[in-house]
């Protein structure tokens, strides 16, 4: 044992401080995973050449399925 004391510390020590949450932030959402065929991945990856910006796959893939939402509620 370091301290016969340092229990007893840390445990008063740390009564008073602000406990931070480690990790992502809550969000309503839910992961996917999705296999797709090696050309379907070259055409996303070309779609994302286009942007102006290069979104990471899963931003494109979001991107794309957005566009989708507003195509279809118009139609």
């Amino acid at each position: 044992m370091l301290c016969p004391f340092y229990n007893d510390y840390m445990i008063s020590s740390s009564q008073g401080a602000i406990v931070k949450k480690i990790g992502r932030p809550k969000v309503d959402s839910e992961a996917v995973m999705v296999r797709m065929p090696r050309e379907m991945i070259d055409m996303l990856d070309d779609a994302r050449r286009n942007e102006a910006d290069l979104p990471t796959r899963p931003e494109m893939i979001r991107r794309i399925l957005a566009a989708w939402a507003d195509q279809t509620k118009s139609s």
